[in-house]
């Protein structure tokens, strides 16, 4: 007995096409719609995504380094609410109390201790374009919003004062000036990363890695600057990841950071003696922030946008001291 044949469906067909029709004109709405305001997105459904998934669809990519590494969305991005800020205030300097889960007791830290071995420095830049404000007669091709390529002008120029300055003391420097922004900012760990573990592989010394940054200026975190023997010096912020990550993306290799933090610790004591503000504090963060590699790793926010070169610069001298200091006194 052969099937049963059904009529032709052609009030769904008409459905579908009647369908479509209406799909197509919202979609060419929502373009218009997207392209009339002031939106990096072409259309409402790149919103919708971004919005439903988290996932920016320009930049995949980029929103999965946000959740593997910790990266802040945008320059002046505030700090997660599991962000842990020891402040200057304990060394005399301002107030701060942001909120936060994650709390380490000072007391409990491990002592900072090189064994007896002299580490050999490493100096990186995983934002290498970050800039300061210019300067009169100062000038460079941006590369974005106070960012450059030019290392006479960004980040890299202080890496490479306190390289300088690190090696005078007697230290062995290693100042990589790999650019890992390029082809796209948000991807900037994973190739920092790649640098950061090849440098590793060759050598077999204790290594200690300072990750150089520029802060992006937010209210709340002045002054910009302490004046010192006269001279302006744009204030330190070191930042320390747990390697806890996020729910659904925790890491399998995670830093040990009670001895990242003990460093930074110990950093931010012999800084507080020349002015008790000149550091801002010691953030700690979820992210990773590729501070798995090495024998210590942290990471050194520069100033911030607001700050010059020049008072960047300025700061240099005083962190090369104290990391001589720091180092010299874990050797005992």
């Amino acid at each position: 007995m052969e099937p049963r044949r059904g009529k032709f469906p052609i009030k769904g067909l008409l459905g579908a096409l009647l369908f479509l029709a209406v799909w197509a004109a919202v979609l060419t709405g929502a373009r218009l719609l997207g392209e009339s305001h002031a939106r990096q997105d072409t259309s409402l459904l790149s919103w919708l995504e971004e919005k439903l998934t988290g996932i920016v669809p320009e930049d995949p990519a980029g929103t999965l380094e946000h959740w593997l590494y910790g990266v802040e969305e945008g320059e002046n991005a505030e700090p997660p609410q599991d962000a842990i800020i020891v402040t200057a205030q304990e060394w005399g300097g301002e107030e701060e109390d942001p909120e936060s889960d994650i709390r380490i007791e000072v007391e409990s830290l491990p002592e900072f201790t090189t064994e007896g071995q002299r580490p050999t420095i490493v100096i990186y830049h995983t934002h290498s374009h970050e800039a300061y404000t210019l300067e009169e007669g100062q000038s460079y091709v941006p590369t974005g919003e106070q960012r450059t390529a030019d290392p006479a002008y960004n980040i890299m120029a202080v890496g490479e004062a306190l390289a300088q300055a690190l090696e005078e003391k007697g230290f062995t420097v290693i100042h990589d000036t790999t650019d890992h922004e390029p082809p796209k900012l948000g991807t900037a760990y994973v190739r920092s990363l790649e640098t950061i573990e090849a440098i590793a592989a060759a050598h077999t010394e204790p290594l200690l890695f300072l990750d150089l940054h520029r802060d992006a200026y937010n209210t709340g975190i002045d002054p910009a600057c302490v004046t010192v023997d006269g001279e302006e010096l744009a204030r330190i912020l070191f930042v320390i990841g747990s390697g806890e990550g996020t729910e659904g993306n925790q890491f399998s290799v995670r830093p040990d950071y009670e001895k990242n933090y003990a460093l930074a610790q110990s950093l931010l004591e012999q800084l507080g003696t020349v002015d008790p503000q000149l550091v801002r504090g010691i953030s700690l963060k979820t992210g990773r922030y590729n501070q798995h590699i090495g024998d210590w790793n942290i990471l050194v926010e520069m100033g911030h946008n607001a700050n010059t070169l020049s008072q960047a610069l300025h700061t240099v001298p005083y962190l090369a001291d104290a990391i001589q200091q720091v180092t010299e006194m874990g050797m005992e």
